[in-house]
This record gives C-alpha cells, structure tokens and sequence, in this order.
C-alpha cells in the first residue's frame, strides 16, 4: 500500500498553492521519497502499524524475517504474530503512548516464524500523529537478535548446569544416606537444572527389571505406569534401558518421533516430556542403578550438556559406592557392638534384679544394677557376700531345702529378703543352670512381689465390706486367675469361693472366648468396658449378666487387676423377649383380622348363592353338590372365626353344645395333622350332659392339650380323648381352686409320653414358662387354656409321671336336666318376605353386591346398589324418599362405612340402616351403635340371617 499521504499547510491551501507552499510541499515529496526509499531498502525489519495493530506498510527484510508476504501481513496484526508471554508488556506500552504518557519505547519480544519457531527481536517503537494530535500510524523497527538470545540461552543452560554438577556434588560430600542423596539428586536436577523430571532406578539382579527409588518433578502416575527392562526388547529399548544395558550415556533428543519410545510416548508428551538423558550408576564394577533427566524442549542435550551429564554419572556413582561401603563396615561394627552389647541388655541393665552365684560356695558372682537398687548393696560388697547373707536366719532351712531339690532346668520358688537397711520383702525368685566363667553356677531373676501381696490384702478387706452386694463381685488377674469372689457371686454362678479363686475365668464362667477376647482388649486399652455377657453357672444353666470391668492399678500406676461387677438380668431379658413375643403375636393378629375380612368377602356371595340355588328348587344329584359346596363354606367360616379368636382374642357365643361336636372336628384335624406314629383313641358316652361354651375357644383348650402331647412323644404314642358326667357334692368344694358343687362333664387328655417333671408342675401354667427350644415354645399355650376353663366356670387338674405320661382333666358346668340343643335354623319356606320396600345397598366387592341383590329381588323387594360410600350418598339424596333401609359394608376405600354411615344421618336422620363387615365386628359395631345403627351383619352371613335382619329393621319404629 502507498505511505499516507503528506500533510499540507492550511495556508497553502488558501492562496492557492502560492510559490512559498510549493516550494515546501516539493521538499516535503523529496523528504518522503528518501523515507521510502530507507523504508524499503533496510537492512533491518521496518514496518506501520495502525492504532489497532493492523500491518499497514511493511518492508522486504521483515518479510523474511518473520516468513510472511506482505499482502499476508496486511490481513493480520501485531498481536497475532507476538509470543504469549511478551504480548501484555507491548500492548502495555502501546496504550502509554497513545495516552501520550510515553512517546517511543524499545523491548525485547519473540514472534512467531510462519513455520512456527521463534524469532528473537529488538523493536523500537514511535507514533505519529495529526497536527491536531490524533495517532495515524506506529513506525517500528525490528532487528534479528536471535543468535544473540540463543547464544545467551545456551550460556545460561551451560551456567545452570555447572551449577547443578556443583550443588549436586556438594550434596555427595554432605549426605550419608543413600536415599536421601538420591532424593537429593532428583530434587536438585529438577528445581535447579529447571528439568521436567528426574529420577533415579535400581536394577533388579533376578528378573532385571529398572524400578524407580527417587524421584523429583512432574511425575503424575508416568513412573508407576512404566514396566522398564534392562534386557533387550521393547521394554529395553527406553533410554534408561539402553543405558544400563550399554554401560553408557543414552539420549532420545525427540520423543515425538523417536521410534524407541512408542510404548511410553503418548504418555511422556501428555507430561510435556521431549527429550530424554539416561546414565548408568555404577557401584564396584556393575551397573546397578540407572538415572533419567526429562527436558520440556526437544534436542536439549547438546554435546557440551552430554559430556557434563557424563562426568556426573561417574560422580554419583564414586558416592554411592562409598556409602555403600560406608554402611557395610558401620553394619560390621554394629553387629560387633550388639554382640557386646547383648550381656549388658540382657543382664546389667535388665529392669529386674539379677545376679550369678556358685553352686558351690553360694557366693555372689555377678550382680545387675537393679538388684544393686532394689537391695541397697554395692557390687563390691554384693561380690563379698553369699546367698545366706541376705536371707533372715529363720529363712535358711527352707533355703537348705530349695538348694537340696534344684534341678538343672528352671525353678521357682518365693522367699524372704532382706534390704541393707534391715527391712524384709517377699520375692518370686526364678533360677536356671548356667556356666559362668568356667563354674557351674546359677542365673537368679528376682521380683519383688512385696506390694502386690499388701495390695491384694487391702483388696481382701475391701472385698469383705462388699460381700453382703447382690452383684457378683469379681477380682482376677491379668492372667484371668480368680483372686476374690463375693457371695453375690454365688448366689450368682453357684460356685463357692473355694471353688471359684485360683480358677481362670474363662475356663469356667464361659462358653466361647470372643466377647471375653473383646472385654479384656477394651479394659487394658482404655482402663474400663461395659456390655452384656452370657455365662455358665455350676448346673451348667446359661445366666446373662451386665457386666462392668476395670483396671485395677498398683502405686506405680501399672496394671495388677481387674475387678468385674456383674448383675443378673437373665430374668429382665427373658421379659424383653417376651414382651417381643406378645407384640409379634398382636401383629400376626391384625394380619389374620385382615385376611379374616378378604375370606369372610368372599365366602359370603357362595353362601348366600347356595340359599339362592336351593330356594329355586335344585333337586337330585345337584342338590348334593349345591349341600357340599354349604358345608364346605360353613366350615371355612368356623375356621375364620377361630383363627380370629386366636390371633385376636375375638369371643364367640356361648351356646349350648354337645362335647361330642367339639371332639369329632378335633378328631379330623389330629388325623390329617399328627405323625402317623401318634394314635387317637376318643371315648364319648351317648348320654354325655350338655354344656354351654364357646365352640371355638373349647376347640383351641383340647387342640393345646394335644400339641403339647404330640411333643411328649416324638417317638409316637398314643392319645386318649375321653369324657364322663361327674356330680360334686358340697364336701369336695375347694374355692382356692374355684371347685364349687354342681353337675359337671369331665373331659380327659391322656398322653403316653415323657411326663412332666415334678418341679416343673407348679411352673406349667404361669405365662411363658416352656421346656421347649427357643422358637418352638411360646409359654402361653397351658396359661391360655386354663383362663379359657375358668371364663367357663370350669377347673383343671394335672397329674404326671416322668416316663409314663401326663392326664389333664378339664371340668365344665353341665347344663341343667332336660335343657335342649339350640334348634335348626328357619328352613327356606319360613323366609320372610318383603312388600316391595326399596334397599339401598352398599359394598366395593361386586360378587356381594349381585347375590343380595338377588336375593332381597328374590324375596320382594326393590334394590338400588352402589360400590363406594360417596356413591351411596348420592343414590340416597336422590331417592331418600323410596329408600326403606340402607345395608353398606364398614370396609370400603375413599369413604368408609362409618363415615357413610353419618352422611346419611345427615340427610335422613330416621333412615334405618344395617351394617355389615368381614373382620373385627365388636369394634365396628361399636362405631356405628354410636351413629344410631343398631343392627350389624358379620360376613358371611345366610340368607336367612339377612332376611331376618332386613325385616326386623323395616318394622321397628325411628
């Protein structure tokens, strides 16, 4: 592009280009063509570069210098071509001038070459300006001082690393440690060498492979994912391989494209790696060791670097070899000082006193320093005496004895000392046969054990203030020895004191070790533990104990012993679990209530549905069917019911019933139930009086008499079920046993099994009281049946021989003379009939819904039907007018029957309504007697049964 146009003077401009301002303007041409023509023609880089950066002249010698054409340049800034690191300090001074805070400035700055390497120039920088001040154009001067930076970066790395060999051969000189002079090394290599990273490797002799030791700088995961050999292949060919295998310096001056390095490539460029020394360490004559240098820079080493590296390699090695060296011979004399050293450690510094005498003259050969303490002598005067002299005269005949029975193993004995200072203690004393300078003679190792018998004698009388506790009080030793045991402690376990002291614990108080293991590990680390354990008293009956340890100490504050409070809580836990049981079995019962309501849902429609078939007149072999499947119904209703009365104590009616009855259902199930090996004999007089009860709950009394007699005879046996009328007169009252006179049926259970033990008899009918294995044993199956006896005005006795089998016999007031069974129910024709009254009728199970619908249109009335509640509302408020009477289910979703029960209160106070519902009936009975209802339906119920209902409710008064 051609130079900005040159500027002219506003008074040429107006006389019209007099000849002063041409003569101007022609100097101001000539001065501009020499401009341009210096611009073209220098020999350094010259260029105008716009306010934003744009290139808007530039000259050939910057062409070449940076690589670009000229018309490439004019498409591009200065910002464009300038190193990162240099462009924040040129655009600084760029904005000064243009604030006219500076008017020229001069920097150093790299530009990148077009082929991308770097070139290192000198610009200077002025601006020019309009006459009025506005900047038009930069004017730069750029001169090539690449060689000058590069010799500088080559003196200055050449500098860095004689500064490295110095520092590091220093660090030789001054470390002794051979991993710290590694560390050293690396370290040194890498934060004064300015390397990438460094590190040093042994080469393993057996499998030869190169396992780094040390190591400084980006390493990031690259060292422990390389698997380095010193052999030959591709895990060989590394330069550290090639090194130690070589015996010489290796270098890959590009790991980009240096085919060795493809199994570590991507890795070593993701790092920035480019280039790569090694050099092998030598210790005597083999190479054992490698060292690596990692430069960011590609074709770092030059051969001036090489030779250095070398020589440093030689340096390492010198210092590693002599540390090794160095250790070996310390290692030499240290074994030789510890040799020495052994008899002083184990003898005359030993913490407990010791010493040699003769075996033949008892004098004193050698004396420990702690025996030269604990007993006030001096070595010398120790080495002047014999063992008499320190024992009391009274001592010396027990001491004849010891010296008469040793053996030459070890022995043990405890006697009397005494001090130089007169004063007496107890020691254990341990002795064994030695050889002692030629002579025959004995190792003494002495305990003072004074203390310990003062303190286990102050434990004794403390012990005795606390012997009345309750607790079991407990005191062993370290070694689990029983020192004191309390009476509370036999009441407890049964053990006497006699028996117990002297004993491990664990040998006798336990079972298993792992909770004792746990204890005595928290009680010696942390002075105390408390918890629960299980143990084994004299009869061998488990009791579970709260138990709480701690750590009894000496006046030295060391450990002596441990005391242990135990209390009895077997019972309290026995309560907790069956507490447990009693809620387990509350939940079981609200789970038989729920599938009571789903089975009394669907019994209902099939036993209503049988009335239906046989009201239309089923004749032949259809009516035995439609006779079986109502049989069949009643049956699964009965065991609904008794189910309920189980699992949630719900009572049936007393009636008046033949025992026969109860018996033969029971007959059927011990048949289908029982082990074949068990027989069942009944015997049931004809003119058996009657009684009144409760079917289902008699059924559950005889059905747990004979549970229990099947488990007294798991090798099989036999059963008798029997009853007789029996008569009590006034002389046989007893009221302790509620056995008034009276007419009663006496009903016997008679098993040949094992029997019940004597002491156990008194026990059979308290709650939870079982002989059975946990989890086949509740307790309660004797206690339920006796409350059921008595709730009938009855008695119970029980009479058993271990080995010969058990009778229960059960007495229930007879019915007075001439009473009868209660009569059958209304057969079909007896139905009542309605007058064409409209029901509405409630239920979300449609099968109900539809058989009583056909069966109310059957008996003459109209029938509205609806599932829910909300529904139900609806139809009544409707046609509350036409609705007699109201039959809805307590049981439905969204709306339940309560709450339509009192919405339609709401909207006809004087509706007549009957409730009816699967499960629970007292209790929903009792909601809705509260809402005014007085008639309630217990599904399943018969056609007769809701017939009868509907018809008593339509003609009682509102």
């Amino acid at each position: 592009m051609p130079f900005p146009a040159p500027l002219m003077s506003n008074e040429a401009a107006s006389d019209g280009m007099g000849l002063e301002a041409l003569r101007r303007n022609e100097a101001l041409r000539l001065s501009e063509e020499r401009f341009v023509s210096a611009f073209e023609h220098a020999s350094i880089g010259m260029a105008l570069v716009a306010p934003d950066g744009r290139w808007l002249k530039v000259n050939q010698a910057l062409c070449h210098l940076i690589g670009y054409p000229a018309d490439e340049l004019h498409q591009k800034t200065f910002q464009d071509l300038t190193h990162p690191d240099d462009l924040d300090t040129d655009l600084k001074y760029v904005r000064q001038m243009l604030a006219e805070e500076i008017f020229h400035y001069q920097m150093p700055k790299r530009y990148f070459h077009k082929n991308g390497h770097i070139v290192w120039v000198l610009l200077n920088v002025s601006l020019v300006r309009d006459k009025e001040g506005v900047p038009l154009y930069f004017i730069s001067q750029i001169q090539d001082i690449t060689e000058q930076k590069e010799s500088e970066l080559r003196l200055k790395r050449m500098n860095r690393l004689y500064s490295v060999l110095s520092r590091i051969n220093e660090a030789l000189v001054r470390t002794q440690d051979e991993k710290a002079l590694c560390e050293k090394v690396c370290q040194i290599a890498v934060e004064q060498g300015q390397m990438k990273m460094a590190w040093l490797g042994e080469v393993d002799p057996a499998t030869k492979r190169i396992i780094p030791c040390a190591s400084a700088g980006n390493d990031d995961g690259y060292l422990a994912s390389m698997d380095l050999s010193s052999e030959e292949g591709a895990k060989g060919n590394s330069p550290a391989g090639c090194a130690v295998r070589q015996g010489a310096l290796n270098v890959s001056h590009d790991v980009a494209s240096d085919p060795r390095m493809a199994p570590w490539r991507e890795a070593a460029l993701q790092r920035g790696f480019r280039s790569i020394a090694a050099f092998p360490i030598r210790l005597g004559c083999d190479r054992r060791g490698v060292m690596a240098l990692y430069a960011e820079e590609p074709h770092f080493f030059n051969q001036e670097e090489m030779d250095l590296l070398v020589s440093l390699s030689e340096n390492i090695s010198f210092a590693l070899d002599s540390i090794q060296k160095e250790r070996l011979r310390l290692e030499a004399e240290d074994a030789m000082r510890k040799s020495e050293e052994r008899y002083r450690l184990l003898f005359s510094d030993n913490p407990h006193p010791m010493w040699v005498y003769d075996r033949e003259t008892q004098a004193f050969l050698a004396v420990n320093s702690s025996a030269q303490r604990l007993y006030g002598y001096t070595e010398a005067e120790f080495l002047a005496m014999t063992i008499w002299d320190i024992r009391p005269s009274e001592e010396h005949p027990k001491i004849e004895q010891v010296l008469r029975s040793l053996t030459p193993e070890k022995n043990a004995t405890t006697s009397l000392h005494h001090k130089k200072n007169g004063d007496l203690i107890r020691v254990d004393i341990f002795s064994d046969s030695i050889v002692f300078n030629g002579r025959a003679a004995r190792l003494v190792s002495v305990t003072d054990v004074t203390q310990r018998e003062i303190f286990e004698q102050k434990l004794a009388e403390q012990a005795a203030l606390i012997d009345q506790a309750r607790d079991a009080i407990v005191v062993s030793g370290l070694e689990h020895e029983v020192r004191f045991w309390n009476k509370g402690a036999e009441r407890v376990y049964g053990w006497t004191a006699s028996e117990a002291v002297g004993r491990k614990s664990i040998d006798f108080l336990y079972r298993g070790t792992e909770k004792f293991t746990a204890a005595m590990q928290s009680v010696l680390g942390r002075g105390g533990w408390i918890g629960e354990l299980e143990h084994i008293t004299k009869t061998g009956e488990a009791v579970i104990v709260e138990s709480r340890w701690s750590l009894l100490r000496d006046a030295e504050g060391q450990p002596k012993a441990i005391l242990c409070i135990n209390t009895d809580i077997t019972e309290r836990k026995q309560m907790e679990t069956h507490f447990l049981r009693a809620q387990r079995m509350e939940s079981i019962g609200t789970l038989a209530g729920g599938i009571a309501h789903d089975l009394n849902n669907l019994l209902a429609p099939i036993m209503m549905g049988v009335d239906l078939l046989k009201h239309f007149g089923v004749e032949g072999p259809s009516l035995k069917v439609v006779e079986d499947i109502e049989r069949s119904a009643k049956r699964g209703s009965s065991l609904v019911k008794q189910v309920l009365s189980f699992a949630r104590g719900v009572e049936g009616s007393r009636i008046t019933l033949q025992i026969r009855d109860i018996i033969g259902e029971l007959e059927s199930i011990i048949k289908n139930t029982f082990p074949k090996n068990i027989t069942l004999e009944t015997r049931i007089p004809r003119d058996t009086w009657l009684i009144e009860g409760d079917p289902t709950q008699l059924n559950q009394v005889l059905l747990n008499l004979c549970v229990n007699a099947r488990d007294a005879m798991p090798g099989g046996g036999r059963i008798l079920l029997s009853a007789q009328n029996m008569s009590i007169d006034a002389s046989y009252e007893d009221p302790e046993r509620s056995l008034s006179s009276g007419r009663y049926v006496c009903l016997d259970v008679v098993d040949t099994g094992c029997g019940i033990p004597a002491e156990n008899l008194e026990k059979i009918f308290d709650p939870f009281f079982t002989t059975k294995e946990l989890a086949k044993g509740t307790g309660l199956g004797l206690a339920t049946t006796l409350g059921i006896v008595r709730s009938h005005g009855g008695f119970l006795n029980v009479a058993s021989e271990v080995g010969r089998g058990t009778t229960f016999k059960i007495y229930l007031p007879a019915q007075a003379e001439g009473t009868a069974l209660a009569a059958p129910s209304i057969e079909n024709d007896g139905w009542p009939r309605g007058n064409g009254e409209w029901i509405l009728l409630v239920d979300d199970e449609t099968s109900i819904l539809d058989v009583n619908k056909q069966t109310l249109e059957a008996f003459g009335y109209h029938v509205l039907t609806a599932e829910q509640g909300a529904q139900a509302i609806g139809l009544f408020a409707l046609n509350r007018d036409k609705i007699a009477l109201v039959l809805t289910d307590m049981m439905m979703p969204v709306m339940d029957g309560p709450a339509t029960v009192l919405a339609l209160r709401q909207i006809d106070p004087r509706i007549r309504i009957i409730a009816a519902s699967g499960m629970d009936t007292e209790g929903h009975a009792t909601k809705v007697a509260i809402a005014g209802v007085k008639h309630f339906l217990a599904k399943p119920y018969s056609t007769g049964i809701l017939l009868n209902t509907v018809k008593t409710a339509l003609v009682e008064e509102t």
